[in-house]
């Protein structure tokens, strides 16, 4: 009898990968509800570190609230390594790419020294290291683990990217080129983390970037200004910071596309070695 459509028997591994896909997707999805828990008690928290400094207080309220998601990824096994810190000059070549053409753009401004006073400097330093973490363990670690869906790395980073860049999106002076480059920097940090093995170095380079470019040279800090070192007569991106600037937009493609075929030539490496 004649078919249409020649029929294919299922064995019994392609039903358990089907149901193990299945299964994965569905998990993750679910645990996409720690985003509410999260986003809640990061408001809670904040309001109960009781500070006026606004730094202060979203760091405290979102590390608070960013441990609240770490019982959530024992239900996911991790992609990547989580907690691991291989090739440490990583960190310092993906922050020496990344800053030294802003700080040599600083010098032509002619900078002044600031005013901030010592302590508050140094409360402020402290804080911009905790928002860090806290939005490294949520977007690097929490959303790339949990929307790399069967093991898709792509995927996750690509989503992750994409919220990190909306979560910016509302603040002072966001225009289109800066929540790009803002997505584009999540997608470098989420190579930073396949690269390194974990969390810390996408950290270290986020606090660097932060601390660097807003309480040293002086420019804002994704739209928001932070007790500085020096201060710039003639600030360029005055609205929202170097996160605005197209120079960042080189800088970030070059080094995602530089670690992006750093991993792959790892890769095939494994596969042949295998």
């Amino acid at each position: 009898m004649f078919q249409a459509f020649p029929s294919e028997e299922l064995t019994d591994a392609d039903t358990c990968a089907a149901g193990h896909r299945l299964k994965d997707v569905a998990t993750r999805l679910v645990l996409l509800s720690g985003v509410l828990t999260w986003s809640c008690a990061s408001d809670l928290f904040a309001r109960l570190a009781g500070s006026d400094d606004f730094l202060v207080r979203a760091a405290l309220g979102g590390m608070a609230a960013s441990t609240l998601l770490l019982p959530f990824l024992l239900c996911v096994h991790p992609v990547f390594g989580r907690w691991r810190l291989r090739n440490p000059d990583l960190i310092l070549l993906s922050a020496a790419a990344l800053l030294l053409p802003f700080v040599y753009v600083s010098t032509l401004g002619n900078p002044s020294l600031g005013t901030a006073l010592p302590g508050k400097w140094l409360v402020a330093a402290l804080a911009l290291i905790l928002a860090a973490s806290a939005e490294e363990i949520v977007f690097r670690l929490y959303f790339l683990d949990t929307l790399s869906f069967c093991g898709r790395s792509y995927i996750g980073i690509g989503l992750s990217s994409l919220l990190f860049a909306v979560a910016h999106s509302a603040n002072p002076g966001a225009g289109p080129l800066a929540v790009v480059n803002i997505g584009l920097f999540g997608v470098l940090l989420c190579l930073l983390r396949m690269a390194s093995g974990g969390i810390i170095a996408p950290i270290l380079v986020h606090y660097g970037w932060n601390l660097t470019t807003g309480m040293v040279l002086g420019w804002r800090v994704s739209g928001f200004q932070l007790p500085s070192v020096l201060s710039q007569r003639n600030p360029l991106w005055a609205g929202f910071g170097p996160e605005s600037s197209p120079v960042l937009t080189v800088c970030l493609l070059a080094l995602s596309w530089a670690l992006a075929m750093g991993l792959d030539s790892d890769r095939r490496s494994t596969e042949k070695s295998a």
